[in-house]
């Protein structure tokens, strides 16, 4: 049991650490946010249908809209 709590905290300090980098690409972004990273909850999707609800971060949104392709305020949509 003890064990599964060390894996446990190990995973949140990754992921911490994890939302406010830059991210070069969306492959890595998606491996932690698989529907992408959107700046509020009230953004609509403007590329179509996706698998994926995104995950909702103005700062994280920010640090990666270079990777927001169609300009809808969601990062690496899927």
């Amino acid at each position: 049991m003890e064990i599964i709590a060390e894996i446990s905290f190990r995973e949140v300090i990754k992921l911490l650490n994890f939302r406010y980098q830059v991210q070069d690409f969306c492959t890595e972004l998606n491996k932690v946010y698989k529907g992408g990273v959107a700046r509020s909850s009230s953004v609509k999707n403007k590329g179509g249908k996706t698998k994926h609800k995104p995950f909702v971060s103005q700062a994280l949104y920010d640090a990666n809209k270079k990777s927001d392709r169609d300009k809808d305020l969601i990062a690496c949509e899927r």
